[in-house]
């Protein structure tokens, strides 16, 4: 067993940290991911082969899809981004700690989100 701590990031130049704490043989990658204050780049679009489910551990976020939705996440609400879905982020606070699995192959097994 190895102990890992999901806050314990230290100071880091810029707005957002990212890393990879576990992968799979490529199928999937859980990361870790603190961003201050940060937002996507202006008409920048992730577009990404892999399912993603992102959940938010402390402070929040609000992301925006291509087709004009936007969800507001807050401490432990999560969001599942299917294959391709055009999003991005609009903005987070000061302090937003996440966890996002992504994996080539997701489903969601319980209708948990509202």
């Amino acid at each position: 067993m190895k102990k890992i701590k999901f806050g314990d990031i230290g100071n880091f130049e810029g707005t957002e940290f990212l890393e990879t704490v576990l992968c799979g043989r490529g199928n999937f990658r859980l990361e870790r991911i603190l961003s201050k204050s940060s937002a996507s780049p202006e008409g920048f679009w992730y577009d990404q082969p892999d399912a993603e489910f992102a959940l938010v551990l402390e402070g929040f976020a609000e992301l925006e899809g291509a087709d004009g939705s936007r969800l507001v996440l807050g401490k432990f609400e999560g969001v599942f981004i299917p294959p391709h879905f055009k999003h991005r982020v609009a903005f987070t606070s000061q302090n937003c700690l996440w966890l996002a699995l992504l994996a080539n192959e997701m489903k969601v097994e319980k209708n948990i989100f509202a």
